[in-house]
């Protein structure tokens, strides 16, 4: 099992690639929250055209996916083609432990491998 984490810009694109990635069966559930981002990113060139950084600050959404091994890169891809960021912040995260029943549960939501399989080899 895997955790598919990315912000977005606000909840709104978050709950959209979220319904996406579950109609797609790539994720079992998604988790969506409000945060607080704090980072360095360009700035406006200045008068001598130089490239400068400044440190930004904003709300935005958290996404949380739960997924499979097996489907995680293909989560991962989707998200990328769906975010309106130009350098999103898409990570897989290694579950190191979970209960059983909710690893069965994901496994039993998400596509199963022969479908998954078979739907990449028609492609």
């Amino acid at each position: 099992m895997k955790l598919l984490y990315t912000t977005t810009k606000d909840k709104q694109e978050a709950k959209g690639i979220a319904k996406e990635l579950l109609k797609e069966k790539l994720i079992a559930c998604a988790n969506i929250h409000e945060i607080e981002s704090v980072y360095e990113w360009k700035a406006e060139k200045d008068n001598n055209e130089q490239a400068k950084t400044e440190i930004k600050e904003e709300t935005e959404a958290v996404l949380i996916a739960k997924t499979t091994d097996d489907l995680v890169y293909e989560a991962m891809e989707k998200v990328k083609s769906m975010h309106n960021y130009e350098c999103p912040c898409i990570l897989i995260l290694p579950v190191e432990t979970a209960n059983k029943e909710y690893v069965e549960w994901v496994n039993s939501v998400v596509k199963r491998s022969e479908e998954h399989t078979s739907e990449l080899q028609s492609r």
